[in-house]
């Protein structure tokens, strides 16, 4: 099931090449991938029972994205990791960090410190403010979409720090892609 605001009509669909059954799916996330691009972007969910496709979804997600001259993000936590903190902020900001060479920098050296020092009281909003300078940085370049597989598995506290940064903003050119298990937290 893919949640989300309804997206315009895609100009091509993603391609079918290994999903069977999955067509009203894949024109909805190439419509999303088309509003990303163009600067219209609105976090995304994709959520189902385990075993379903999700994966396959986003793999065809990003393939489409690359195809288009974006840069896709992908993260995918694991359950021994869920109880450390920032561990999947720091799998982003690492990614990011190459790409967003033109971020404010009094704005991601307070995420920078954390990430550094995970056992650090920090402001998640401080954290989401460098995160959203370096979106915006990186987004400058070329558009972002940052894919988490297994959302359900991303740590507290990077789930906190990304809804903040992500939640309402209409960052141009940056997408938010989710996958999760259906019924898990």
């Amino acid at each position: 099931q893919v949640i989300g605001d309804p997206v315009s009509q895609p100009s091509t669909d993603l391609p079918t090449t290994d999903l069977v059954g999955r067509e009203v799916e894949l024109a909805y996330l190439g419509g999303w991938i088309r509003n990303v691009l163009a600067g219209r972007s609105r976090p995304l969910l994709v959520e189902g029972e385990p075993g379903i496709g999700k994966t396959t979804l986003l793999r065809a997600v990003r393939a489409e994205v690359l195809r288009e001259g974006a840069r896709a993000l992908v993260i995918t936590p694991i359950p021994s990791a869920s109880s450390l903190g920032l561990g999947g902020l720091g799998a982003v900001v690492q990614q990011l960090r190459s790409l967003a060479c033109g971020a404010d920098a009094d704005a991601v050296e307070p995420l920078y410190r954390a990430l550094e020092d995970p056992s650090a009281r920090a402001n998640p909003l401080t954290l989401a403010g460098g995160l959203i300078a370096l979106l915006a940085a990186a987004a400058e370049v070329e558009p972002i979409v940052l894919i988490v597989d297994d959302g359900q598995w991303l740590d507290h506290s990077s789930a906190e720090v990304l809804v903040a940064a992500l939640r309402g903003l209409e960052l141009d050119r940056v997408g938010l892609l989710v996958a999760v298990r259906s019924g898990d937290p």
